[in-house]
């Protein structure tokens, strides 16, 4: 089965040449994402933030054998398949958990949430792979190698070694992606594909046929494709003949593709207890990465979020645990503004003496729009549409409370003490009442003080007001005027009938006019 393809009898050659030609005829991409330590990486996830920690020795249990090890307990010599009484006598600080098969699938529904991003047929068709067809998203990432290379540095962040392949198929992308093989333009796949060994179609070919194989010098999928599938199908079942026709393009290989969730919530259950705030920010810098993850692909911002800390056996009854709310004036969706919300909301709050558990869930989210998001201002900082940085605006509020920031809003009215009302920093302004040009003091009284005309002169005016007929009736003349002391002051006088104005007038000058406000 080792000799060349021109010594192969005529309809082994033909074989071959009819399925290298139906790969590169064929315009499909498929990405294969191999995630070779998921199984340990769940757990890892879960370590403190102290290094010593992760540089324990540390196995993953699959039955009675080490099935997954980490490089401390690989340096130190022990072996896949190894029993844990013998991996314990090599390292007598070694670190064992059992594998977590529902962990690992919720693992990958999240992975394959973040893959999302680049393509929107993602799925999950084994439990150590991901596919997903990219054949029209390589313009919109830059290439196949642009491609490859953003995915592997998402799922590098997310806390995961991964080995992408791309070829036709979504089986064959699979193959090459748990053999290492470095292959993202697809265009040598069919090549690629004959030098993998066997044993990188995972649950596709069972153990015993691959022993099988290897006892009739059998190794690598090109001396497999080149066999007869009829006759292979007879000797081996009709289960290893099906996945030859999909793994080279013979037969479907339908991808049932996954539908993001809606709402966001995840949870962290760590190894030991957390005894203080500072070293809650490890686990709460992971959700917060999977959160920000998640807001990108369904390119949406969070407005407020929620945080739940539990101690060891406890908080079921919503008792023992802590619970706090992060809000944002405008939708965010960087990790490292939300982290840092979250971080001085978490100040203000007692949390349990031992923390063992982190949920974190997204009470409200909008999409994000260009004028939500302005460019960033001199300090890094992103600039709302309009008002304060938004990071300024979150931190202050996280920090004093959400009412400690307020902002004026104008109001449709034309008394001056009521043309305002109070408003978040943020929210989009008034639009001035129609025929509202007229200058207004920044500093109003409250009430207006009573003043002696003659220490004024009148600059302009008058502008008259009359309004308020559904409350406090007013009708005043406003002028603007300088005090003798050089301050430019807006002043007014209540508009009176005749008799009383001449009576007002026979009497002091003081009462009748009124001092309002000070101009800057």
């Amino acid at each position: 089965m080792g000799q060349a393809a021109a010594g192969l009898p005529r309809d082994q050659r033909d074989r071959r040449e009819q399925i290298a030609s139906a790969f590169a005829q064929s315009t499909a991409l498929w990405y294969g994402v191999h995630l070779p330590h998921l199984g340990l990486e769940i757990f890892e996830r879960r370590y403190p933030a102290s290094p010593n920690e992760r540089d324990r020795p540390t196995v993953l249990m699959d039955g009675k054998e080490v099935s997954l090890l980490n490089a401390p307990a690989k340096d130190a010599g022990i072996a896949p398949g190894s029993t844990l009484a013998t991996a314990r006598s090599i390292a007598a600080d070694l670190k064992h958990f059992n594998r977590d098969i529902d962990g690992e699938q919720r693992r990958l529904r999240l992975l394959a949430e973040a893959a999302y991003r680049y393509s929107p047929r993602v799925g999950i068709p084994a439990e150590d792979c991901l596919v997903l067809d990219a054949g029209a998203s390589l313009k919109l990432f830059g290439g196949p190698e642009a491609l490859a290379a953003s995915l592997l540095a998402l799922l590098q962040r997310l806390g995961h070694a991964a080995r992408i392949a791309a070829a036709r198929t979504p089986a064959a992308s699979m193959v090459l992606a748990r053999a290492g093989i470095p292959n993202v333009a697809a265009d040598r796949s069919f090549d690629a594909l004959r030098a993998a060994p066997l044993e990188c179609a995972g649950a596709e070919i069972e153990a015993r046929d691959i022993e099988r194989l290897a006892n009739m010098g059998i190794f690598q999928f090109g001396q497999l494709l080149d066999l007869p599938r009829d006759e292979l199908g007879a000797r081996f079942g009709v289960a290893l003949q099906g996945y030859l026709a999909r793994l080279a393009g013979d037969a479907p290989d339908p991808v049932r593709p996954i539908v993001p969730r809606e709402k966001f919530s995840s949870s962290l259950h760590l190894i030991e207890p957390v005894p203080d705030k500072e070293a809650l920010l490890f686990p709460m810098r992971r959700l917060v990465s999977e959160l920000a993850t998640w807001l990108s692909a369904k390119q949406l911002g969070v407005r407020s979020l929620t945080w739940r800390f539990e101690p060891l056996g406890g908080g079921n009854d919503g008792r023992d645990g802590c619970e706090l709310t992060a809000k944002f004036a405008d939708p965010r969706l960087d990790a490292k503004g939300i982290l840092a919300v979250s971080k001085l909301a978490l100040e203000g709050e007692e949390v349990p003496e031992e923390v063992m558990s982190i949920r974190l869930a997204v009470a409200a989210a909008e999409p994000v729009r260009p004028e939500q998001i302005g460019p960033a201002d001199l300090f890094g900082a992103k600039q709302a549409s309009e008002g304060l940085p938004m990071e300024l605006v979150d931190l202050i509020s996280a920090r004093l409370g959400r009412d400690a920031l307020q902002g004026l809003a104008l109001s449709d009215d034309h008394r001056p003490e009521f043309a305002w009302t109070p408003r978040s920093p943020n929210a989009k302004r008034g639009t001035p009442p129609e025929g509202s040009f007229h200058p207004r003091p920044l500093w109003l009284f409250e009430p207006p003080r009573p003043i002696d005309i003659n220490h004024f002169q009148c600059l302009s005016g008058p502008e008259r007001i009359e309004s308020g007929w559904w409350g406090e009736t007013v009708a005043r003349d406003y002028f603007i005027a300088v005090h003798r002391s050089g301050a430019q002051c807006w002043i007014y006088a209540n508009r009176r009938s005749g008799a009383e104005r001449r009576s007002e007038d026979r009497q002091n000058a003081r009462g009748a006019w009124f001092l309002h406000g000070y101009f800057a």
